[in-house]
């Protein structure tokens, strides 16, 4: 039995937004790439956390957590190459 209740709304877009980064190349970011992961990251940490579930909260932690991940991965690449950024074609 499923007692679990759906995801907030606001974490459910946030989860999105982060998920969609296993689409591209986490191990050769561009630099919007990277900028974008990072101001998620900044919109994930800096999240409202008043009024969530616990169950929310250890969501949003979660997705903090993977963001992080992500941003390692792409620092990674970035060290390896002298950090200079993936070039993909149009």
């Amino acid at each position: 039995m499923n007692t679990r209740t759906p995801l907030n709304p606001a974490l459910a877009a946030l989860a999105t937004e982060l998920f969609a980064f296993a689409e591209i190349q986490l191990d050769q970011p561009t630099e919007n790439d990277r900028q974008s992961l990072m101001r998620l990251r900044s919109k994930i940490k800096d999240f409202d956390r008043s009024g969530l579930s616990g169950a929310d909260a250890t969501d949003l932690s979660y997705l903090y957590v993977e963001a992080t991940r992500c941003a390692n991965r792409q620092e990674n690449y970035l060290e390896k190459n002298d950090y200079n950024y993936a070039v993909r074609a149009a």
